[in-house]
Order: structure tokens, then C-alpha cells, then sequence
């Protein structure tokens, strides 16, 4: 590791940027000149070093996920909505890797998506519940009127027959009704009600 501080590039100034590797992915990183010591004292549980500034010969390996922020992604349009980044990242090996990078890389980015899918779940839940509610008052709306109505009140005369619709004479107990110009039985329950109407012939 001290060898790597004398023989890596030159610290300068805190502008400077050097290029580390994982020794184990080889996966790069770019850090801080003034950072590299701290960067380089770190190890693994094992007591191998995490990063070094020499190429380890390891290819890191490469997915081809998007960063949800990438141009390409098919939300593209509603992120400029909301004032996001574009992000050029796409080699992403799995949908953990893509998470992760989001909180990562992109922190406020991802927390205002998240916000702003919360925000659209409460307004879609507010409108369900509303549209419940009218249709309960509606059931109950109902349900009011039917009570008010009297208990039995035949409406329906099931074998009433429609006076233009038949050329019979009326049988014995049959009457014709002059209020729904019909032919009514006079033992069946509107035929009662409506003997009043009874055409007098």
C-alpha cells in the first residue's frame, strides 16, 4: 500500500482526480487526490485491500440495465416533468444493482420519484373512496324508497291482458279496466284494487 502512495500520481492540487480499482471487480472509481490515502487504507474482512491504483487484470463484469434516469427509459418524459437529471449509466447487471444505484448516485432524485409515486397512490385511494361513497349513498337512496312504499302494493297484474291486444270476450270474473286499458281478473290482487275502474258495459 505504501508503495502505491509513492508511485501513484502526484498529489498536487485538491483538484486533481485519480482513477482506483476494485481488486476484486475492477470495477474504477475516480476519486480525490487528497482522498487516495483514506481510499487505499481500506480492507476487507479477510485484510486484503478494497481498492488499488494499479490495474488488477480483472474485466469488471458488465450488465444491461439502465439507470431509471437514462435517456432511454421509457418513464423518460414524466422524469422531465419533474425536473430530473438524464443519467448515462447502462451497464447495470441486475434491478438490486439499479436500486441501489439510484439511492446511491441519484439520492433526491429517487426520493422525489418515490414521493411524487406516493403522492399518486393517496390521490388514486381519496377518489376510490369517494366513488364508494356515492355509491353507497346511492344503495341507500334506494333502499329509503323502497321502504316508503306500502308493504304488499302490487304493481303488476301477472295475468293482465292488454284490451287492443286480444279480440275475447271477457270470461266469467274478468273485467275491463278503464285505468291501464287492460283485462283483469277480479280475484287477482290489482284486479281488487282496481275494480273502481271497472268499465261499466
Amino acid at each position: 500500500m505504501n508503495d502505491e502512495l509513492k508511485s501513484g500520481q502526484p498529489i498536487e492540487k485538491d483538484r486533481d482526480r485519480v482513477t482506483i480499482y476494485d481488486t476484486q471487480t475492477g470495477e474504477t472509481s475516480i476519486v480525490m487526490a487528497t482522498m487516495l490515502p483514506q481510499q487505499l487504507r481500506k480492507t476487507r474482512p479477510d485484510g486484503s485491500t478494497v481498492f488499488t491504483t494499479n490495474y488488477p487484470g480483472i474485466e469488471p463484469k458488465r450488465g444491461t440495465l439502465k439507470c431509471l434516469l437514462h435517456k432511454d427509459d421509457p418513464s423518460r418524459e414524466y422524469y422531465d416533468s419533474l425536473g430530473l437529471a438524464v443519467c448515462r449509466k447502462s451497464n447495470l447487471t441486475s434491478k438490486f444493482q439499479v436500486g441501489r444505484h439510484m439511492q446511491k448516485r441519484h439520492k433526491i432524485e429517487w426520493q422525489t420519484i418515490e414521493q411524487d409515486k406516493r403522492e399518486r397512490i393517496e390521490a388514486k385511494e381519496m377518489v376510490n373512496k369517494e366513488e364508494d361513497r356515492a355509491l353507497q349513498r346511492l344503495i341507500l337512496k334506494s333502499a329509503l324508497r323502497n321502504d316508503n312504499k306500502p308493504v304488499g302494493e302490487p304493481t303488476e297484474d301477472p295475468c293482465a291482458i292488454e284490451i287492443e291486444e286480444t279480440g275475447r270476450g271477457l270470461l266469467d270474473g274478468e273485467y275491463n279496466c278503464t285505468k291501464c286499458n287492460k283485462i283483469h281478473r277480479g280475484t287477482s290482487a290489482l284486479g281488487k284494487r282496481h275494480l273502481k275502474y271497472k268499465e261499466c258495459v
